[in-house]
């Protein structure tokens, strides 16, 4: 048990592993803690979603409605069309794309040239929208729309394996914080409510909009400047986010005690004093949403080391 979960641990830190290749390790995890809720959501993002299922909201976005067509003696393709907006919600349905691979699949997809995702309509619905051009625009007697389809920008893809990395890490460290590495699955079993509350402090997942992580710093940026080595800029920065002076310090006393060739080995000290934090904003000792704590260490951290 205590080699998988700090095996899994140590994987989630190295992106070189790919992530899918992880989350089986996680299953196993999950498994034997006998945490359905847990279970089913890295079951879910190895396998893909179910329509049926409640879709993450990290997983889920908007796009542009772009088409190829004939206007005259015109031929334009992959353009931007001008879809009238009748009804806020309903531009937003029509607009709405839910990505419900697995994690293996997006990976292969960001590997794939191209900026963007596309969603194609079907036949009746690309009619549609010829019709409602035809009708509200100065188009053309011969305007012929020949295909459409929802257009996003790929980074869609980067956003959703980072945000489920970011979630499983997150998760995993608390677990490491309080029982230790070497915890026995006994233990976990004996302790489901306190599993159960990092779970859903840590792990968003939830369709519909419904956050599981939530308050105002969930999504948390880093957008004070942070020279390579200039601690007194970090400093600045966690100050920002009601990271205590006293913690800060302690953090100084250990930052430099290893010079980090990647974002996956800060040292000991660094790693020691991040999963303090952690824990600390599970239990409330720093007033941030559990799911932007790790981010904000992440980029503050990375920022000063210079990646």
């Amino acid at each position: 048990m205590d080699l998988l979960l700090e095996t899994t641990v140590n994987e989630l830190m190295n992106k070189d592993i790919p992530l899918s290749s992880t989350l089986l390790k996680a299953k196993v995890l999950a498994s034997r803690i006998g945490q359905r809720e847990f279970l089913t959501w890295v079951t879910n993002e190895i396998g893909g979603y179910r329509d049926d299922f409640p879709l993450p909201e990290y997983r889920q976005t908007f796009g542009d409605i772009v088409g190829n067509y004939v206007n005259g003696y015109n031929i334009i393709s992959n353009a931007i069309l001008p879809v009238p907006t009748f009804d806020e919600e309903f531009d937003k349905k029509i607009r709405f794309i839910g990505i419900y691979d697995g994690i293996e699949v997006l990976e292969k997809l960001v590997k794939n040239e191209g900026d963007y995702l596309q969603v194609p309509f079907d036949l009746p619905q690309i009619k549609a929208f010829e019709n409602l051009f035809s009708n509200t625009s100065s188009a053309a007697p011969n305007f012929s729309l020949t295909s459409a389809s929802i257009r996003t920008p790929k980074t869609i893809l980067d956003k959703i394996i980072n945000t489920v990395r970011n979630q499983l890490l997150d998760f995993l460290l608390l677990i490491e914080t309080e029982f230790g590495v070497q915890v026995s699955i006994d233990t976990l079993k004996n302790n489901v409510n306190k599993i159960e509350h990092f779970m859903s402090t840590t792990i968003n997942n939830n369709g519909d909009g419904n956050f599981i992580n939530t308050g105002n710093n969930v999504t948390a940026s880093i957008n004070t400047t942070i020279n390579k080595h200039n601690f007194e800029q970090l400093k600045k920065t966690l100050s920002e986010h009601n990271v205590s002076d006293e913690d800060i310090e302690e953090l100084k006393l250990v930052i430099n005690e290893k010079s980090p060739a990647s974002e996956d080995d800060y040292g000991d000290g660094v790693k020691g004093w991040i999963k303090k934090m952690m824990s600390k904003a599970v239990d409330g000792g720093w007033k941030i949403a559990i799911g932007a704590s790790g981010g904000v260490l992440a980029r503050a951290l990375g920022t000063y080391f210079g990646f």
